[in-house]
């Protein structure tokens, strides 16, 4: 069984590294990412790392997988 560490958390925030993590990753194929129109400012609670990593997981999968010089744009509901 997994432990989860949860808390309360700007889900906001975890969009933000994730990105940042990913810069080198993005530029490198000349990407575009944005984050579309700011609804990521919300609480969410949850184990925050594992958040991070599901979204770095499928940040990691849309550069991989997409053309060198496309965009690549991220929407947030919550």
């Amino acid at each position: 069984m997994v432990a989860l560490d949860k808390s309360v958390f700007h889900f906001g925030d975890v969009v933000t590294q994730v990105l940042s993590d990913m810069k080198s990753d993005v530029e490198t194929k000349k990407m575009n990412v944005s984050l579309a129109d700011s609804n990521a400012h919300f609480l969410v609670q949850g184990d925050r790392s594992r958040v991070v990593q599901i979204l770095a997981n499928l940040l990691s999968n849309a550069v991989k997988y997409s053309p060198a010089e496309s965009s690549i744009e991220i929407d947030v509901n919550p």
